[in-house]
């Protein structure tokens, strides 16, 4: 649910954050849950779209616009972050000198699992022919300058509907 979703972002060890809320104009009453929880924390906006995309390529850009940080970080409805994942990436992004990091993810479904804490993060490249070959970066656990996202917006096409992350990686 979204509720879950965003008590994920406000369980971060890495409290320095803003969420951007791109509601896709959906009809399952999320809008009023995630205006009631901007009303309790100012780091929580909600930006409703009058008409629905169809794909989120679109809504994606329009957060990017309006996110006043140098860093963005993306997050699915559907998605629950581990409590320390934006602490370690941006760990990691500042170690590595980095403008651009990726985790793995785990598939659930139904109740959101027991998070463990990693015993180590480790840095590992993906390269451009990885990608290509195989989609190795999930959207929800990218975090990424706003200045590279701005140069390489997701491609709002109908034809690049459910690939325009995978191809927005391989242009960044």
């Amino acid at each position: 649910s979204i509720a879950a979703t965003i008590e994920s972002v406000l369980a971060q060890t890495w409290s320095h954050w803003e969420l951007i809320v791109v509601d896709d104009h959906s009809t399952d009453g999320s809008g009023a849950i995630v205006a009631a929880l901007a009303q309790q924390d100012a780091r929580i906006s909600l930006l409703p779209l009058a008409v629905n995309c169809g794909a989120p390529a679109r809504p994606r850009n329009l957060g990017i616009a309006q996110a006043q940080g140098e860093w963005i970080a993306f997050l699915d409805a559907d998605d629950i972050w581990h409590p320390d994942k934006l602490a370690d990436q941006m760990a990691a992004l500042t170690r590595e000198h980095a403008d651009f990091c990726c985790t793995r993810m785990l598939d659930f479904e139904g109740t959101v699992p027991a998070f463990d804490q990693p015993v180590a993060v480790t840095v590992d490249r993906v390269t451009f022919r990885q990608q290509r070959l195989k989609s190795r970066i999930p959207a929800s656990s990218v975090v990424v300058r706003k200045r590279l996202m701005l140069a390489h917006p997701f491609n709002e096409d109908p034809g690049y509907r459910a690939v325009e992350d995978y191809h927005c990686w391989l242009r960044i």
